[in-house]
């Protein structure tokens, strides 16, 4: 029996090194649409994301609490005026508050600008409902509130005046469904390979391992242009299909290394002109 639990535990210890023996180090995302193009650039310290920079742009950066948490998110505008917000989390590891705060050109300190709360009621991972509500601090008159409600594989999302529903598998989004208002309605079906997604890896080094409903809150500061959801897989296509639009489809094709890591992906859009690329590195 001793030996079996030995073997049991070194067998997880080696799972658990190999898991953590690769980072992410750098990521470089490229967007051609028609005649314009846009270049981001992450840069990451001991695997976690520190600073996202936009071509033409001032850098955002990333700081992080004792407990390895998103702490704080710093941006700085081209016309000088900054922006930092606060993340507070209760004691599970789950984000109760964000804080914008904002210092405009030729102020000496940072003044609150608006402010997330929220509340939760959470059973397990297939079971929760939170209410997560924005407001201006000096203005509580305008309310953006949004709930979340996930029962089984299904979630659905609710906004001030808005209704979606997304079926999940797998950890991942596989379908969206737009229930209200009717006269908007679309739906999207997803499609995804079964490696490791960069947005997983990102979001799980930010917000530790309740990164799901945490990036529900705070979104991803990486958009692979399929959905703001940080799904556990690779989406390497989706059709969305809009009563008001002709249908849209995105499809990715992705390269791995040696150690089934992704280090390239490339996605196009049905409509001619549209090519964004990603390339990650990874750090020993």
């Amino acid at each position: 029996m001793k030996k079996i639990l030995l073997i049991s535990i070194l067998i997880s210890s080696i799972s658990f090194s190999q898991q953590k023996k690769y980072q992410i180090e750098s990521i470089t995302d490229v967007i051609i649409d028609e005649n314009s193009s846009t270049t981001t650039f992450y840069k990451f310290e001991n695997g976690k994301l520190s600073s996202k920079e936009e071509q033409g742009k001032k850098p955002v950066y990333y700081t992080y609490n004792q407990n390895g948490l998103l702490e704080k998110v710093s941006n700085t505008y081209n016309d000088g005026d900054m922006f930092d917000d606060f993340y507070t989390y209760n004691k599970d590891g789950y984000i109760i508050e964000i804080l914008n705060t904002r210092k405009k050109v030729g102020e000496t300190e940072f003044k609150p600008l608006s402010k997330k709360s929220i509340l939760f009621e959470i059973k397990d991972a297939n079971n929760f409902k939170f209410n997560d509500s924005w407001r201006y601090v000096h203005n509580s008159k305008y309310v953006n509130e949004r709930i979340y409600e996930m029962k089984g594989n299904v979630l659905k999302l609710s906004k001030n005046t808005s209704e979606y529903k997304y079926k999940m598998e797998n950890g991942n989004v596989v379908s969206l469904a737009q229930l209200k208002p009717s006269r908007e309605k679309h739906s999207v079906d997803y499609k995804f390979d079964n490696k490791p997604s960069i947005n997983k890896m990102m979001c799980e080094s930010m917000y530790g391992d309740k990164y799901f409903i945490n990036s529900l809150i705070s979104l991803s500061p990486f958009y692979d242009y399929y959905s703001d959801f940080v799904n556990q897989n690779t989406c390497i296509g989706n059709k969305n299909v809009d009563q008001n639009f002709p249908v849209s489809e995105y499809t990715s094709v992705i390269t791995y290394n040696e150690e089934n890591l992704p280090v390239e992906i490339k996605t196009e859009k049905n409509n001619p002109g549209f090519i964004k690329t990603v390339k990650i590195k990874y750090k020993k």
